[in-house]
């Protein structure tokens, strides 16, 4: 169950907030549009948050994997809206995508699961010379 504490810890400045209980959360990011819905799920002996995404509000949301907590979870998405427009746009500069939208605090780090991230750009790059 998402507590009070962690639900009132989500960035209003970087998402319109459509839903939030305590099993579920609806988001919308302000800087790519996208949707996301995090849903808590228990278990006996852990606790883990699926992630879901869709791009625009009539599509279904598809599965873009797990976190062990709400505030990763949220940290997944922000990584995933950083190198979007990289993949997408296949931008060298993230100014030419965000020019002012996104602060130095909002740039993530660069923790394990952005490797990902930086494989599938590495691959959309040999690709798509």
């Amino acid at each position: 169950m998402f507590t009070t504490e962690e639900l009132k810890n989500i960035d209003c400045t970087y998402f319109h907030i459509i839903s939030a209980g305590c099993y579920c959360v609806t988001l919308q990011s302000r800087n790519t549009n996208h949707y996301w819905h995090i849903i808590h799920q228990q278990y006996p002996s852990f606790t883990t948050c699926k992630i879901q995404h869709k791009h625009k509000q009539s599509s279904p949301f598809h599965e873009q994997g797990t976190a062990p907590t709400l505030g990763q979870a949220i940290d997944k998405i922000k990584a995933h809206d950083f190198y979007h427009p990289y993949v997408k746009h296949k931008l060298k500069n993230l100014s030419d995508y965000w020019p002012d939208r996104l602060s130095a605090k909002d740039k993530p780090a660069r923790p394990v699961f952005l490797l990902s991230f930086q494989v599938l750009f590495m691959l959309s790059q040999s690709l798509n010379p």
